[in-house]
């Protein structure tokens, strides 16, 4: 598939309905790298990840890494930022969830905004009449490295 020709996806996500098909989707069409996951106040740490395993092995998916926040002192945004560093310019990332492990890459390395290609993200929901955008990337990172959000 042309798909797989176009550099290499991270997917960072915490394991809602809407994430795991992302997650299937993701691994049919494209060079899946790893996955992260974080937890939320709905969906804690340890459900995500045992639900980020169901779905990678119901898809018969064994070869990608799945890395959740904190997990065996290797945090998913330093795993992430690692990678970037291996493949510099080649890696898009998916957050499709709260911004932590993004957070933390742009905290444990300097020059992760310089090796990362892309970053796609749709963190917020649509709750009654209320449109509401979370993320937890602090003001002052997004300064320092010249983000805009």
């Amino acid at each position: 598939m042309f798909y797989r020709k176009r550099g290499y996806i991270i997917l960072d996500c915490n394991a809602t309905s809407v994430d795991l098909q992302a997650i299937i989707f993701a691994l049919e069409f494209s060079s899946v790298l790893c996955i992260t996951v974080s937890g939320t106040e709905r969906v804690t740490l340890d459900n995500a990840y045992c639900q980020v395993l169901r779905t990678t092995s119901l898809i018969g998916r064994f070869d990608i890494p799945v890395i959740k926040q904190g997990q065996g002192g290797h945090r998913a945004g330093h795993q992430i930022a690692k990678i970037c560093e291996q493949f510099p310019h080649k890696v898009t990332i998916v957050c499709l969830g709260p911004l932590t492990n993004i957070a933390d890459a742009l905290n444990c390395s300097n020059t992760f905004h310089k090796k990362v290609k892309r970053i796609v993200f749709a963190a917020g929901g649509f709750s009654g009449r209320q449109f509401t955008c979370h993320h937890n990337i602090e003001v002052s990172l997004c300064k320092k490295y010249n983000c805009n959000l």
